[in-house]
């Protein structure tokens, strides 16, 4: 095991993941960071409640996961294809990892918890 005590050098050359330098996350984690970035991006004052919805207007989402799929996800393709109309939103395209609609899992999922029980 290194000893970055004895030697800071080798410590500041360490990289915390892929892309990040320690000296990076030191800044990163400064109790003023984040009013620096305000300071330094002025533009970020712009954002307030609610400009998502504005924001949504007319977009296409062309990367969506939905229920059910080998992680949890907390909306089905129904729930998030309302959602989406409600927002204004003018186009989705759902993604899964194997396929799964393929195979009728989606559409079966979906028939259960969205289709009314018919009476006889």
């Amino acid at each position: 095991m290194c000893d970055f005590a004895a030697d800071a050098a080798a410590a500041e050359q360490l990289m915390v993941g892929r892309t990040l330098s320690v000296e990076r996350v030191r800044q990163l984690n400064a109790k003023d960071y984040f009013y620096q970035m305000l300071k330094d991006n002025p533009e970020m004052l712009k954002i307030y409640p609610g400009i998502e919805n504005e924001l949504l207007e007319g977009a296409i989402d062309c990367h969506i996961h939905a229920f059910p799929d080998f992680v949890h996800r907390s909306q089905d393709m129904i729930q998030i294809a309302i959602e989406a109309s409600k927002c204004g939103m003018r186009a989705i395209a759902f993604k899964d990892h194997w396929n799964i609609s393929d195979v009728g899992l989606s559409d079966a999922t979906l028939h259960r918890r969205h289709d009314r029980p018919r009476r006889a």
